[in-house]
């Protein structure tokens, strides 16, 4: 891993970019909400890949007409714990597709796992995007969480220390 000062703001942006014609044409509507400029150490090339995937994902098991709706902030890991906490980047990247039951979501960051639900649509794709991004984003000293529910969307929270001081 190349670590070196990132402005994932301008990342995220980017990836936002990137994708946001296929989007349109898929009839998504895309939202962000991103601060002007927030810095984390990462390997950019890596953390490019997680967040094109997860965009990616929400395009792909997003229905026409569905939104997708990008955050990033900074966030402390755990705010009961104090102020000498490490802050966090935290991207969140939800949708209004087709979601996941409790059950799936067990194996969902496993390599080679597809729901039965996305394998019985021919919904195409390897599994092993989600694998890959987690352990990207582990290396990174963060992690990769989803919440969903089947037929109601999901959210995909990227969490990783920030560099350096708060952003104005």
């Amino acid at each position: 891993m190349s670590a070196q000062q990132v402005d994932l703001t301008r990342l995220v942006r980017h990836s936002i970019d990137s994708i946001e014609v296929r989007a349109r044409r898929s009839g998504h509507t895309l939202e962000s909400h991103l601060p002007l400029r927030l810095e984390v150490r990462a390997d950019a090339v890596k953390i490019a890949q997680v967040v094109d995937n997860l965009l990616s994902n929400a395009v792909k098991y997003t229905p026409r007409g569905g939104t997708i709706t990008v955050s990033l902030r900074r966030s402390p890991q755990n705010a009961t714990e104090g102020v000498d906490d490490p802050q966090w980047a935290e991207l969140i990247i939800r949708d209004t597709g087709i979601g996941m039951s409790e059950q799936e979501l067990e194996g969902v960051f496993e390599n080679f796992y597809r729901t039965e639900h996305v394998r019985k649509a021919a919904i195409p794709g390897t599994g092993l995007g989600l694998a890959i991004s987690r352990g990207f984003v582990r290396a990174h000293g963060g992690d990769i969480t989803v919440s969903s529910r089947r037929g109601a969307g999901s959210t995909f929270t990227v969490r990783i220390p920030v560099a350096g001081p708060a952003a104005p």
